[in-house]
């Protein structure tokens, strides 16, 4: 028995150790992707209204037409020819007593 050599094989720990780094590497690169995707933060989208403007006489008319109904403190800013005037809702004469009660300005409701 003395012609029998035995050898030693090692090429499957080679492949076990090549299987082990190229998981380590795709769990990586997945640990990178999932940290940048949740690090994204989404922003609100900025409430839209629809409102129409008309003049009666003197008078400028706001009607609003749709969207996210504005609180009573929401200020409106109007220029025309370079003068500008500020108007709060809750503060001003300009709303009805009617449309103050629900404390938003609302569907069909006219700012005058």
């Amino acid at each position: 028995m003395d012609g029998i050599k035995i050898k030693k094989a090692d090429n499957a720990v080679t492949e076990v150790v090549g299987t082990i780094q190229l998981l380590m590497i795709a769990v990586g690169l997945f640990l990178v992707v999932y940290i940048i995707i949740l690090s994204v933060t989404l922003s609100t989208p900025t409430p839209s209204i629809s409102i129409i403007d008309m003049l009666d006489g003197n008078s400028i008319v706001l009607e609003y037409r749709g969207g996210k109904a504005l609180d009573l403190d929401t200020q409106v800013i109007i220029i025309i020819g370079g003068n500008t005037k500020v108007i709060t809702f809750g503060e001003s004469d300009y709303l009805d007593s009617q449309s103050k009660e629900d404390g938003t300005w609302d569907m069909g409701e006219r700012l005058v």
